[in-house]
């Protein structure tokens, strides 16, 4: 069923979501819901075709994807074993010992003693020391020294082998001795050099481990096309670890990605949560909403594009999106979060693919706080839009050489191709945005800053003064906008609009009354105040019968504040003493936001500067009248709800002077200084 307004039943469909989405924690609880969703489809697509299970068979020929240099652990493991298994044993030589021993058997002693306990043990075994014993002594002698001499030699040349016993043997041939004696002389020698060297078991797993680790580690590479597993091998630890890192999903659902999902989401969520305040009250529900379709648009974008590689994409359309619909400090908490989330549940589950997007959001994030800081013109959202997204593929690009994938011609092609369609993309969505979620890009902004628009267009016919005064409001409030780095654009627009609700009675404003006389002068004072206040909801009114974004009706409801009249008051006080001052006081609110609080600020100096005409002379008296009126400001209340801080507001002076003297240029104001900056720096900071 329609609405009086021609709207379908979709309408307040939205408005209920809306008011769903107003609570925080049921904001946090969609985030999570949708970013899982969104893992599990993403982990459906990918594993239904390349899904692998550790232990099992191939359900397919896995090829690599890029190239990858890796570690072959099982080689370089053989590699090793081979190496340290080369060692059979180190073997320590005492040639001291053999000497000491032939020296023991000279003197008649059989028994050596070791070790610090004085141990004794047998040098020879019985039957050798029975054989020794019965010989003379001097031919036992004789012998003993044939044996010293020739084995000295031998332990001396190196390690006792066979070929050193074949040595022994001819050089004992050559003594003179008989053969029984020879026959004594080479066993005894055999034994004692034997007993000379042993193997040190400690020092020989020393010599294996350092062998091991000498031996560098294998690495194998693959490139694009090479068959990592065929169908129906076995997928290893070690080829699933390959699988995995070439982007391969294991069969298995990714829970550690689930519980990271999450972890990310509820954290940004408080993070993004805590900025709420710069918003505009009126806004924060359809932010809320908002925030969210972009997150799934743009995370489904990142899905479907890298499936094909393609990669970031997504987070090109949620940074334009982002920073031409939302405040820049918001937007850029909004494009960081976008990627966190989305290189967990858009990528194909690897390491690599998460890293490119987590980079593409960093270059998109930071270069959009640059680039999209003051637009202008249309012109200058398709440039701005346009380096971003050379700036954000030109990462893409050098992050998937890096990483070895194959970059084909028509890969560089198509890559820029797809970003600048979904640019194309991005802006033709625009409008469904501003309609739906009552958001403002610039281009809408422009729009509704030109005189030719429906509603400016009537001020410049019906109340050429209030017209006149919206235009010097505007440029008052812009540049002081643009010294506290706020959107000056918006604070412009906003304040060609802030006084509308004059439209309905303009000749009872002092600006539209040059060749009329005042109708206030025959009024009563309670009447005069009754008709000026309601200009308020007069422009509200209006407004929204205009449609205008709720951003814009703040400037209006909020730029008298709560402030009296107290010209109508005082009047009406001699009239009548028990006039209550609430009949002369603006509805407000009191400005909600550091925009609106701009413009009100503007719209008192405008006002009072204009009401003093030639009364100024000196640029000294400008300035006086200028921190009068804001000090007055604060004295009533009127900033409480703004964080300015002393420096912003020395700033926003010295903004509303300068401009003032270029406006109201006049011979008698002389010698203003072009600049002073340095008081605004030299003022300490605070909040008023």
């Amino acid at each position: 069923m329609k609405t009086s307004n021609g709207r379908t039943h979709w309408a307040s469909s939205l408005s209920i979501a809306r008011k769903f989405l107003s609570s925080t924690s049921t904001f946090c609880l969609v985030l999570v819901v949708m970013a899982l969703l969104l893992l599990i489809v993403n982990w459906q697509l990918r594993a239904g075709q390349n899904g692998f299970q550790i232990g099992r068979a191939a359900p397919k020929t896995y090829l690599a994807l890029s190239s990858m240099r890796f570690p072959d652990q099982r080689i370089t493991n053989i590699l090793k074993d081979y190496v340290s298994d080369r060692v059979a044993g180190v073997v320590i030589r005492s040639p001291s010992q053999f000497t000491d021993s032939v020296e023991a058997l000279s003197q008649g002693k059989y028994l050596r003693q070791g070790g610090e306990r004085k141990e004794e043990g047998k040098l020879l075994p019985e039957a050798l020391r029975l054989r020794l014993d019965r010989l003379p002594s001097e031919d036992r002698l004789t012998l003993l020294r044939a044996a010293s001499s020739i084995g000295s030699g031998v332990i001396r040349q190196g390690l006792y082998s066979n070929e050193d016993k074949r040595d022994v043997w001819s050089r004992i041939q050559k003594r003179d001795l008989s053969p029984a004696q020879r026959n004594l002389a080479y066993q005894l020698i055999d034994h004692l050099v034997t007993q000379a060297q042993r193997e040190d078991r400690e020092l020989t797993d020393e010599v294996r481990q350092e062998l091991r680790g000498s031996v560098p580690p294998v690495e194998r590479s693959v490139h694009p096309g090479d068959v990592i597993v065929e169908k129906g091998e076995t997928v290893t630890p070690f080829i699933g670890t390959i699988l995995a890192r070439q982007g391969y999903p294991p069969s298995h659902f990714p829970v550690e990605h689930m519980v990271l999902a999450i972890a990310v989401a509820l954290l940004w969520a408080s993070w993004f949560i805590s900025g709420w305040k710069t918003l505009f009250p009126q806004q924060r529900s359809l932010f809320r909403s908002f925030t969210l379709v972009l997150f799934c648009i743009t995370w489904g974008v990142e899905i479907s594009s890298a499936r094909f590689g393609f990669y970031g994409l997504g987070m090109i359309l949620l940074a334009g999106w982002g920073y031409l619909t939302l405040p820049h400090s918001l937007a850029h908490v909004v494009i960081i979060g976008g990627g966190l989330i989305a290189g967990i549940v858009a990528t194909d589950f690897s390491l690599a693919a998460t890293a490119i997007i987590y980079l593409v959001t960093a270059v998109t994030s930071g270069a959009g706080l640059v680039l999209f800081r003051s637009i202008q013109s249309r012109s200058q959202v398709w440039k701005e839009l346009f380096f971003l997204t050379v700036g954000a593929v030109a990462m893409a690009i050098a992050a998937l050489w890096t990483r070895g994938e194959e970059l084909s011609w028509l890969r560089l092609l198509l890559y820029p191709f797809l970003a600048l369609l979904l640019d194309t993309m991005l802006i033709a969505l625009l409008p469904l945005w501003e309609k739906m979620f009552d958001v403002l890009s610039p281009l809408r902004l422009m729009e509704l800053s030109q005189p030719g628009s429906a509603l400016l267009k009537r001020l410049q016919l019906e109340a050429p003064g209030t017209y006149h005064h919206t235009l010097m409001v505007g440029t008052l409030a812009e540049n002081a906008a643009d010294e506290v780095g706020l959107d000056g654009l918006l604070v412009r627009t906003g304040a060609y609009y802030h006084d509308i609700g004059k439209l309905k009675r303009p000749d009872y404003f002092v600006e539209n009354q040059l060749f009329t006389t005042n109708p206030h002068d025959e009024m009563a004072p309670t009447l005069s105040a009754l008709v000026i206040i309601a200009h308020v909801r007069d422009g509200e009114k209006l407004a929204k019968n205009y449609k205008l974004p709720a951003k814009l009706c703040d400037f209006i409801t909020e730029h008298h504040g709560t402030t009296m009249l107290s010209y109508f008051y005082k009047k009406a006080k001699l009239e009548n003493v028990s006039i209550q001052p609430e009949q002369f006081t603006y509805p407000g609110p009191r400005p909600r936001s550091r925009e609106t609080a701009i413009v009100m600020l503007a719209d008192s100096v405008e006002a009072a500067v204009r009401g003093a005409g030639s009364s100024i002379a000196q640029v000294g008296e400008l300035e006086e009248l200028v921190n009068d009126v804001v000090q007055a400001k604060i004295s009533e209340g009127q900033l409480d709800y703004v964080q300015f801080t002393l420096a912003d507001l020395a700033a926003i002076k010295f903004s509303f002077t300068n401009t003032l003297r270029s406006m109201y240029h006049s011979r008698k104001i002389q010698n203003f200084p072009q600049e002073r900056k340095e008081e605004t720096a030299s003022v300490e900071q605070g909040v008023v």
